[in-house]
């Protein structure tokens, strides 16, 4: 394969652009943290996605993904598993070609089974949405 053709790393290993889905102003919740680490970063812009807040750290929050600029490089997206097939969608019609899940399930109330098979509907959801050239990672916080 030549190397024109491969696609670049560049953009989900350095991004310059990252929306944060979920993000929040909540120290407990994993969009906050998620939020807070990569705030660290100097290098890169931030754009929080969540209908529920007004303003995260300084930086005005969309309250939807399809109302982000364009050229955002990566989308970590920090949400329920029920909620997270939506947003990848979204991101792929926006245009987003590289996201992060991080993913959670409520282990209060669904059991181990339930757990291990939602997980495996939700990777093969994702996978089956994923456009030609992008990349994804799938974590799940338990």
């Amino acid at each position: 394969m030549l190397a024109e053709s491969r696609p670049s790393l560049k953009r989900p290993l350095d991004p310059k652009k990252i929306a944060v889905v979920g993000a929040s102003n909540s120290k407990d919740k994993v969009g906050g943290i998620v939020f807070r680490r990569l705030l660290d970063s100097r290098r890169r812009r931030l754009f929080p996605v969540n209908p529920k807040e007004v303003a995260i750290g300084g930086h005005k929050v969309s309250p939807k993904i399809e109302l982000l600029p364009d050229g955002i490089d990566l989308a970590v997206i920090t949400a329920g598993a029920g909620q997270a097939v939506t947003a990848v969608e979204e991101c792929i019609q926006k245009g987003i070609p590289n996201y992060i899940v991080v993913a959670w399930i409520d282990t209060r109330t669904t059991c181990c089974a339930c757990i291990r098979g939602g997980q495996l509907k939700l990777r093969q959801k994702l996978r089956s949405k994923k456009p030609e050239g992008s990349t994804w990672r799938f974590l799940t916080k338990f």
